[in-house]
């Protein structure tokens, strides 16, 4: 099932290159958080790492790796349940962080500290005894 592609961004001057803006920063990131599946970790090749160290953008992985489409099975479970909670609100928050999203990582940072406290505040964990201590207080 496809979450985005880049068919969906084309607008009357959008190029190739900007309409993979919304879903390649989205990849970026899942890239990021370890939120891809191995299979496309595997076919994406050196294009991984080279987006791990930022040598290339995501929309550029998003064209070169997924064929401008960002599907379910380029993700994780957890990255699919990630993306069906929070795909939409990334777009338009991206819209109303950044006038006009570009492929640039400057971009990225922009919306990664948002996309970060979604992922973290959508997990849940169950409580342990110990994260219910106060570990500062080990001497009582």
């Amino acid at each position: 099932m496809i979450i985005d592609s880049i068919n969906e961004h084309f607008g009357d001057d959008a190029s190739f290159e900007d309409a993979a803006v919304v879903p390649g920063l989205f990849v970026a990131f899942c890239v990021n958080l370890d939120l891809i599946s191995d299979t496309l970790r595997e076919s994406s090749g050196r294009d991984f790492l080279r987006l791990k160290y930022r040598e290339i953008t995501g929309p550029e992985f998003l064209i070169r790796s997924c064929g401008g489409e960002l599907l379910e099975n380029h993700l994780t479970s957890e990255g699919c349940k990630f993306a069906k909670q929070y795909y939409v609100d990334y777009v338009s928050r991206l819209k109303e962080t950044v006038e006009t999203p570009d492929a640039k990582w400057e971009t990225y940072d922009r919306i990664a500290p948002w996309l970060t406290g979604c992922y973290f505040e959508g997990r849940t964990k169950k409580p342990n005894a110990f994260s219910k201590s106060r570990w500062w207080k080990f001497w009582n």
